[in-house]
């Protein structure tokens, strides 16, 4: 199974609902907790785009020894990468 994630973290949607966090956190066989303690220390950078998607999500991932799938957007920050996804298996 693998996950798709557009926008996630509530930049221009509502915040998820808490069963789709803990599906995420499942699937990158991480705890919640875990999950959002390496998803927010970069967050601001690569909401300000200073960031690419493929730099924020792979610092993301590094935080549990692992790596995450890329796929689709451009690699560009998050300012300028609004298809940017990124699939977690």
């Amino acid at each position: 199974m693998s996950w798709v994630m557009f926008d996630f973290g509530g930049v221009i949607c509502t915040p998820q609902p808490e069963e789709d966090l803990a599906a995420l956190a499942g699937t990158a066989r991480v705890s919640v907790a875990e999950l959002w303690d390496a998803y927010w220390p970069a967050r601001p950078a690569y909401d300000a785009g200073d960031l690419t998607s493929m730099t924020y999500w792979q610092g993301v991932a590094g935080q549990f020894g692992r790596t995450f799938r890329l796929h689709g957007g451009t690699g560009r920050s998050c300012r300028n990468d609004r298809s940017a996804r990124t699939v977690i298996s």
